[in-house]
């Protein structure tokens, strides 16, 4: 069964445990995304509500998103996570009972579903924890050039300062197997729209003056060089279809 899936330099998704031998080996997201047929949307929003309740209110909760802009605006996205790997694959199905409440009561109102994507998160270029979750997101998808993924990460060790000089809560996410190579950059807006509001410090200067001067330029020309293409987008928390 299908489960899930700013600013581009200034940009979702449990906490990091503090003893060493509870941290998991790997944290990572499923994601996907329906549209919902036209003239369903009661409908859907019924039996979706009901399904999370029944089998997805526990180790397996759903966190569930409106897309609002971007090329997938318009969608619901679902998100799943985050597990280990080897919990994924423990998981299977969740079962028969499951599986067949999904393909009747749901699949009926959806006009059609994304590819379901996994997406690690990597602590190292991240400023907050994976499940530092908020009610507005930003999303970057950065799409990288064949052999500059190291490039890319390494650039963002640079990048994270920033972030955390301008109070940013940014996550990222690379995808795993899941289409073409891309780095998520993900935006955890504390105070909704509002922290678009410019502030008095843009993201240049404050690159330049954690890298030092003219840092920014090169920065851009190494991006340049290393993505391919960037998709923006905002999603916002369905709290009402979240299991408690």
């Amino acid at each position: 069964m299908k489960k899930l899936a700013c600013l581009i330099l200034p940009l979702l998704l449990s906490p990091l445990l503090s003893s060493a031998q509870d941290v998991k080996p790997s944290a990572v997201m499923d994601t996907y995304r329906h549209w919902i047929k036209p003239g369903h949307t009661a409908a859907f929003n019924k039996a979706l509500l009901a399904h999370i309740k029944q089998f997805h209110n526990g180790e397996w909760k759903w966190r569930v998103y409106d897309v609002l802009t971007g090329p997938d605006g318009g969608a619901l996205q679902i998100t799943e996570g985050p597990h280990t790997w080897t919990e994924y694959e423990r998981r299977g199905d969740l079962g028969e009972k499951h599986m067949l409440d999904y393909e009747k009561n749901i699949l009926p109102h959806v006009e059609k579903t994304s590819p379901e994507s996994y997406v690690t998160f990597k602590p190292e270029y991240s400023t907050t924890a994976v499940g530092n979750f908020s009610a507005k997101a930003s999303i970057s998808h950065l799409y990288i050039k064949p052999g500059q993924m190291p490039a890319y990460l390494e650039g963002l060790k640079t990048i994270k300062p920033v972030w955390e000089k301008l109070g940013l809560n940014i996550v990222v996410y690379t995808a795993f197997q899941s289409g073409e190579p891309q780095v998520i950059l993900v935006n955890r807006l504390k105070e909704g729209f509002k922290d678009f509001e410019p502030d008095g410090t843009t993201f240049r200067e404050a690159y330049d003056a954690v890298n030092g001067a003219g840092s920014y330029a090169k920065r851009m020309e190494d991006q340049a060089r290393q993505v391919d293409r960037v998709v923006g987008e905002i999603i916002a928390f369905r709290p009402e279809f979240s299991a408690k």
